[in-house]
């Protein structure tokens, strides 16, 4: 411990007999989670109270102090959590990635399959090929390893989504995993409380999606559902498809109803959540430049509330000069990705370098958004 934190502690421990415990909880709820875990060596009734699944519970939904960072991966080892309002390396947290339990050797690849209430969906690979999936809160270091998971067969389809989700109805946690296999898609999905896998077999939403062609699929979890792109060779654009974790349904989220004619010059590239919005990227190539839009969903599956919020532009012949949107900052701009950099985008459609010595270049799923929490999973219960 730093001398700054050694103070903080001692102080913190006079506080311990002078104020009740309640008032003590109270104040623990306006602390961002780092220093609420430093807290529990405290004394042992703080570590009671840091402890109470109900305190966590709270600290997270109230939100006073949230901490959304951008998780990168910078090898199959370690993680770097990087603050989106800083602009600079000071407040950077490195975390080591979950190893493959024994007998199995270092992972061959690492991917970000999902985020959701601060807990981690890793995809682990192992030298034979197979995929493990890992349940990971890299603020308290819990570790779920989830078995049984070749039985899937995801190298053998066309295409796989995972994802992680939490169904609020029966405060649960929800993996899914889903192999889109033509002309249907088959999922599975992961009970964490029970510890039990529930399969399903969905076909097409109506036959003009035969030989869909699935794309990017949102690294976070929106409405009690997962979406992802699919490019729809019978209508010849992008449609957005959503997954129900609760009902296990499958829907199809309407698109803006005023979105320019798909073309080879005019595009989605991208669907994400923004600020707790379903969001649209579309970029349109014209003049040597490419101008970007931001269409976002105020109202979930409201198709008039879709508006365009934000355009900005690039030299068409820029490298690499597609900009990837990551998040809003406190200061309204965006946080995004161009040219495998780190970029703020104000207002006006600025584009300003945020972290110039960031490099995002590599594989795939290697970032995500990741809201820091001290929440554990649910204890598991048998299933009737």
């Amino acid at each position: 411990l730093t001398s700054w934190q050694r103070k903080m502690i001692r102080n913190a421990t006079l506080a311990a007999t002078i104020f009740p415990g309640e008032l003590i909880g109270a104040i623990l709820l306006w602390l961002p989670v780092r220093s609420v875990l430093r807290f529990k060596c405290v004394c042992k009734s703080w570590l009671s109270v840091i402890s109470d699944p109900h305190f966590a519970k709270s600290h997270f939904e109230l939100a006073i102090a949230p901490t959304h960072r951008v998780l990168k991966l910078l090898n199959n080892f370690q993680v770097n959590s990087i603050d989106v309002d800083n602009d600079d390396d000071s407040a950077d947290i490195l975390f080591n990635t979950p190893l493959l339990p024994p007998p199995h050797a270092a992972p061959k690849y690492v991917y970000i399959a999902g985020s959701c209430r601060g807990f981690i969906l890793l995809e682990l690979v192992s030298d034979l090929n197979s995929i493990h999936l890992v349940v990971w809160n890299p603020s308290t270091g819990l570790v779920k390893r989830i078995h049984h998971v070749n039985h899937l067969n995801l190298f053998d389809i066309d295409s796989h989504l995972c994802g992680i989700g939490y169904d609020s109805s029966t405060d649960d946690y929800v993996v899914v995993t889903m192999a889109c296999q033509r002309p249907g898609r088959v999922v599975n999905c992961l009970s964490l409380r029970t510890n039990s896998w529930s399969f399903t077999e969905k076909k097409q939403l109506t036959a003009a999606y035969d030989d869909n062609e699935v794309g990017h699929v949102t690294r976070e979890f929106l409405n009690g559902a997962f979406h992802w792109l699919e490019y729809c060779k019978g209508l010849g654009c992008q449609i957005i498809v959503a997954f129900d974790v609760r009902e296990k349904e499958l829907s199809e989220v309407p698109r803006p109803r005023d979105l320019p004619v798909e073309s080879e010059d005019n595009f989605i590239y991208d669907l994400i959540t923004m600020g707790e919005c379903l969001c649209l990227c579309f970029v349109r190539c014209q003049n040597r430049t490419r101008v970007y839009e931001m269409w976002t969903m105020k109202e979930y599956k409201v198709q008039a509330s879709w508006t365009r919020s934000f355009v900005f532009s690039t030299s068409y012949y820029s490298y690499l000069c597609s900009i990837s949107p990551i998040c809003f900052t406190k200061n309204e701009e965006i946080l995004g990705l161009k040219e495998n950099k780190l970029v703020r985008i104000n207002g006006k459609g600025e584009v300003f370098e945020h972290r110039p010595r960031d490099n995002f270049a590599g594989r795939p799923c290697l970032h995500v958004i990741y809201t820091g929490s001290l929440l554990s999973l649910p204890r598991t219960t048998l299933k009737n």
